[in-house]
């Protein structure tokens, strides 16, 4: 087996290439550096197994492959960087294409069938039909005992998704349930647009990971992660009322997921996608620390139609693209459904990159738990407040918390109240690690009113003003603040900086 990196390719349509007494009008030449070529070729099933060649001292060989497949490899050639060739002396149908440099075979085009045979963990966790059990109760049932229609459908969605694409989908998809106005909105899908959106992130998920989209494989996922990506459960319930597919508050947050593509292009498109689980999350709370704007009032129907257009949920297309809130017309932006929006749009996106993450609620609050990394925010709107955006800007690696401090704020021998109030503590911690600049703008708001430390906006909530507070009496005592000497370092930083006149917000 030898490579060589490809350097450029040249796509063929119509002109010819002879290979002994076939010819083929369609082919793609890929390129080296140094005179290495891998030619490949696309005809019927008939004639592909032989006509590929090797020649390893010169690194120059072809492959044949079925013609379906041309789209698939031109993304590939499109989209991936670097692409390798391989040229197999041995068995030159192996020829072929990867994203990788190893000299270990190039996969081909998967046959899904084959590939959930040997991996039973992943197949045991998809969960899905389209029957119905005793009083019209909805069967979330295994893979191996689908029907063959339905297997036949996700064949036919895979394929489409290794060529980056998706089966199509309404998007957002109509709201079965007729709402009023002031009616707090529900989200309710029927069976035939549930299905497909659910098939549609299975086929993309499994894509993923069978083309190597990623540096990370779920073959090493315990149950309860697969299940948050490839059981139906983790998209809708069954919903006896309406007698369709609900996506509830929790757990699935107050998002509907767009079309996979439409995800997985917004992770790539923005760099999102790294090395590892724990970046690319973190690159992931960046993107929405930049850009997510919390919505304004409440989840009545009326309100969510005014900032996304749409009469439920907050669809992740939308999110995504940005929207603009009718009432004040003022341009586009990403506009949130809250913390619950926020969760459902965090675990929307990541499942694209098989990454999992769970809608966990605390008093009326979600906060976002990815599993894979054991870590928590403690509250989803910690990425986007005031303490998150004012500079110095808050490291989002430290806002997240492992599972001795969730258990330590939110576990079941803490009293309900005492967990209610630690609902965003870790972010009033880090901000008085820190002191970002609006804490030090409140400060000198606290100083110009003659306001004492107990009665300040730093610590406490004021009302009647447009001006927000600090309230980190929410987190602190007022002697444990004393204690850390929070307004002595306020007033030493403000000094360092030139004084409250060189202090601006928002900034």
């Amino acid at each position: 087996m030898v490579s060589f990196k490809v350097d450029e390719y040249k796509i063929t349509q119509g002109l010819g290439f002879n290979r002994g007494a076939t010819r083929f009008d369609t082919y793609i030449e890929c390129l080296g550096g140094e005179g290495e070529s891998l030619t490949v070729l696309f005809a019927d099933n008939s004639t592909k197994d032989s006509q590929s060649f090797s020649d390893t001292r010169t690194k120059r060989g072809t492959i044949c492959v079925s013609a379906d497949q041309f789209d698939w490899y031109v993304d590939l050639l499109r989209n991936e960087k670097p692409i390798y060739a391989f040229l197999d002396g041995d068995n030159s149908s192996r020829n072929g294409l990867r994203t990788h440099p190893e000299e270990n075979g190039p996969p081909e085009i998967p046959e899904l069938r084959s590939w959930l045979a040997m991996h039973p963990q992943v197949r045991n966790a998809m969960r899905w039909d389209d029957s119905f059990t005793g009083d019209n109760e909805f069967s979330w049932t295994p893979y191996d005992d689908w029907p063959e229609r339905r297997k036949k459908d996700l064949d036919r969605a895979f394929d489409l998704a290794i060529r980056r694409k998706s089966i199509p989908l309404t998007d957002p998809p109509p709201n079965a349930v007729s709402q009023s106005d002031n009616d707090t909105q529900r989200t309710v899908l029927e069976l035939a647009h549930a299905s497909r959106l659910y098939l549609a992130h299975l086929a993309h998920s499994l894509a993923v990971e069978i083309m190597g989209w990623v540096n990370w494989s779920v073959t090493t996922y315990p149950a309860d992660q697969l299940s948050v990506l490839f059981d139906g459960r983790s998209l809708f319930h069954w919903s006896r009322d309406h007698r369709h597919h609900e996506i509830y508050i929790f757990p699935h947050g107050t998002s509907v997921p767009s079309p996979p593509d439409i995800s997985y292009a917004f992770l790539k498109n923005n760099s999102i996608v790294s090395d590892d689980h724990f970046s690319t999350i973190i690159r992931l709370l960046e993107w929405g620390r930049s850009n997510l704007q919390h919505f304004s009032n409440g989840y009545t129907v009326q309100n969510m139609e005014d900032h996304w257009q749409y009469r439920g949920h907050a669809p992740v297309s939308r999110v995504i693209a940005g929207t603009v809130y009718a009432p004040e017309a003022e341009g586009k932006k990403n506009y949130t459904a809250g913390c619950h929006g926020t969760v459902g749009f965090l675990s929307g996106v990541l499942r694209t990159v098989n990454i999992p993450v769970k809608n966990l609620r605390v008093d009326i609050h979600a906060l976002p738990f990815f599993p894979s990394i054991e870590k928590y925010l403690s509250h989803g709107d910690d990425i986007y407040t005031n303490f998150a955006r004012s500079k110095p800007h808050i490291p989002l690696e430290e806002a997240l918390v492992g599972q001795s401090t969730f258990d330590a704020w939110y576990g079941q021998n803490v009293p309900e109240t005492k967990r209610a109030r630690n609902v965003g503590r870790r972010n009033s911690e880090i901000a008085v690690k820190y002191l970002p600049h609006w804490l030090l703008y409140l400060r000198c708001d606290d100083v110009n009113a003659g306001r004492s430390p107990g009665n300040s906006r730093v610590f406490v909530k004021q009302t009647g003003t447009a001006l927000s507070s600090a309230e980190l009496s929410e987190h602190f005592s007022l002697a444990e603040l004393r204690e850390m000497k929070l307004w002595e370092r306020m007033d030493e930083k403000i000094r360092q900086m030139g004084g409250c006149e060189k202090i601006r917000w928002p900034q």
